[in-house]
């Protein structure tokens, strides 16, 4: 057994100050913008409005989740 000992930190103290810093403004309007037209082109069955299967790895505030 390992003395080591960790805690697991979680997102919520800092996800305003990531909110604001990385999509605060109109970089991060284009970098959303981004993403959506590479989701879109690469999985254009994302617009059908059917239920899909996706995995979210917790890379952001979820914005695209919604």
């Amino acid at each position: 057994m390992s003395d080591y000992n960790h805690s697991d930190r979680n997102f919520d103290d800092l996800a305003e100050k990531f909110a604001r810093r990385v999509y605060g403004g109109l970089k991060g309007e284009i970098r959303l913008a981004v993403i959506w037209r590479d989701l879109v082109t690469t999985m254009p069955q994302i617009l059908s409005g059917k239920p899909l299967r996706i995995i979210d790895i917790g890379g952001g505030l979820g914005q695209l989740s919604v």
